[in-house]
């Protein structure tokens, strides 16, 4: 088709929410799901730093009109780098069913 998608996450660090997308056919068809996330250990204030995520909402959202998705559940991150435009991370464990 000739359409660049993209992904990513869009951090909104003082609500501690997170959202993950992926555009399927550009921007006019993507999937998203959202959650908090808390960290795990507040003494730990480098990389790495472990994060537990709660995702409560997902979405496909065709032409602007979202179609909800039953999508929920924790999950795991953990940032090995990060500053201003630069975000590195894994999952170091399975995300429980």
């Amino acid at each position: 088709f000739g359409v660049r998608n993209a992904a990513g996450q869009d951090y909104d660090v003082p609500n501690q929410r997170v959202t993950n997308y992926g555009e399927i056919a550009g921007n006019s068809v993507y999937f998203s799901a959202a959650g908090a996330y808390e960290e795990n250990d507040a003494t730990i204030t480098s990389c790495p730093k472990d994060f537990d995520v709660l995702v409560d909402r997902g979405a496909i959202t065709v032409a602007g009109n979202d179609i909800q998705l039953p999508i929920s559940g924790r999950g795991y991150l953990r940032v090995l780098y990060n500053d201003e435009r630069v975000r590195i991370f894994s999952s170091p464990r399975d995300s429980p069913d």
